[in-house]
């Protein structure tokens, strides 16, 4: 299960922007 962009552009999950989708 991948994080929403919407979280990682909020710095939430910044290290998981390369996500394994």
């Amino acid at each position: 299960m991948c994080p929403d962009y919407s979280t990682i552009l909020q710095g939430r999950n910044a290290a998981m922007v390369p996500c394994w989708c």
